[in-house]
């Protein structure tokens, strides 16, 4: 009787825990916001999410429900501990204003409405950004392409301050896997100053193309988000025939 009493009690604490096993996802932020960006060119974010449960996190599905957007998941199926990477491309494409996209990711994470987690992406589409105040980078893109042997490793873009006032500046979002950034954290009434990257060794050799989010207070005292796109192709000259 005690064996058996003792035996459904074991058995209970066993389904009392394997009822308690559930996967879980944690994610620092879900929106990021690119702010001001100029028209016809692609935008790069990498969300970090871990698996915080006692059971695999399975990404089961991804909906972008946008032509603008492109979602890809580093892995699907991620171990207790672990962690992946989700890559957002948001292609501004010709469209003027606001896009606010919503993809989801639906998963077997029990701490998500639905089992769903849900990013925010959030920019501002220009069609002439030199128009704007008090604040505009020019060019519009920062090109590091290569033609033919070149080693240049430096490439630069020019923020210009239009206004009569000193503007902080603060690097929110870039990702420097290619390459190091100088950035500038503030700018001199109606002065002009230079972000450069300086390519790495795996930059020189690689074609890539991501962004890079800054902010500033803008004239109407408001928290303003600038997106400049990065861009480089390795263009080789086409072999001679013999």
């Amino acid at each position: 009787m005690i064996k058996t009493t003792m035996y459904c009690l074991a058995m209970l604490v066993l389904v009392a825990t394997a009822a308690m096993a559930d996967a879980k996802i944690e994610i620092d932020n879900d929106t990021v916001e690119f702010g001001l960006v100029p028209q016809r060119a692609h935008f790069v974010h990498v969300f970090k999410i871990r698996s915080i449960g006692d059971e695999p996190l399975i990404i089961h599905e991804v909906e972008t429900f946008s032509d603008c957007l492109t979602v890809t998941v580093g892995k699907h199926t991620i171990p207790p501990g672990d962690s992946t990477f989700i890559h957002v491309v948001f292609d501004s494409q010709s469209f003027v204003g606001h896009r606010d996209r919503h993809p989801k990711l639906h998963t077997n994470a029990v701490n998500t409405g639905i089992r769903t987690l849900r990013l925010h992406i959030k920019a501002r589409v220009i069609d002439n950004i030199e128009n704007l105040f008090p604040v505009y980078v020019t060019p519009y893109f920062l090109i590091a392409s290569q033609y033919g042997d070149s080693t240049q490793r430096e490439f630069k873009v020019s923020i210009v301050n239009h206004w009569d006032n000193y503007i902080p500046l603060t690097l929110a979002q870039a990702d420097t896997t290619y390459y190091h950034l100088e950035f500038p954290t503030y700018i001199e009434p109606n002065d002009t100053i230079p972000v450069k990257i300086i390519l790495n060794d795996l930059g020189l050799k690689t074609s890539f193309e991501n962004s890079i989010t800054f902010w500033y207070i803008n004239d109407k005292e408001e928290q303003q988000y600038y997106s400049i796109p990065v861009k480089r192709k390795i263009y080789r000259p086409a072999s001679s025939p013999e």
